[in-house]
């Protein structure tokens, strides 16, 4: 029973953080013309298209020490976990790992996205900043709170 909740866990910090890595794709959008609001939609617009495609997960530390367990199913997926965005839909595949969760670009500007992303109807905030062809990620809900990147897989 633990472990199961333990992989369930650690898919849904899989999908929060390649969302974060995601989300900071986005780029400043604005112009002469546009209301703030206006401007505010076409940069989460262009960051979630920034976002689609397949990442690889390069790296994640935890703020706080993982049980043994979590710290290993992690250890597991670094360089293998596949991380898919199609516009709304974020799609996690790796060792023992296959998890799909809907996602929203709350907030974007320049090189930087925040992110949310939902597991059974659960918030997960992501920070993200887009750093050529990697994200450098802030997840930000407990239980995967920490710092990671995500690198455009090839």
């Amino acid at each position: 029973m633990i472990y199961a909740w333990s992989v369930n866990t650690l898919r849904a910090a899989t999908v929060v953080l390649v969302m974060g890595l995601a989300m900071s794709l986005l780029p400043g959008c604005g112009g002469s013309g546009r209301t703030p609001e206006d401007a505010s939609a076409a940069s989460r617009a262009a960051a979630n298209r920034r976002l689609q495609g397949t990442w690889v997960l390069a790296s994640f530390q935890s703020e706080v020490p993982l049980e043994a367990m979590l710290q290993g199913l992690l250890a597991v997926q670094v360089g293998h976990l596949r991380v898919t965005f199609d516009g709304d839909r974020i799609n996690a595949l790796g060792p023992g790992v296959s998890a799909t969760r809907q996602y929203v670009v709350t907030d974007a500007a320049f090189q930087r996205a925040k992110v949310t992303v939902y597991d059974d109807g659960i918030p997960y905030q992501v920070d993200g900043e887009f750093q050529g062809n990697q994200i450098a990620f802030h997840a930000l809900t407990s239980p995967w709170r920490g710092t990671g990147t995500l690198v455009r897989a090839r």
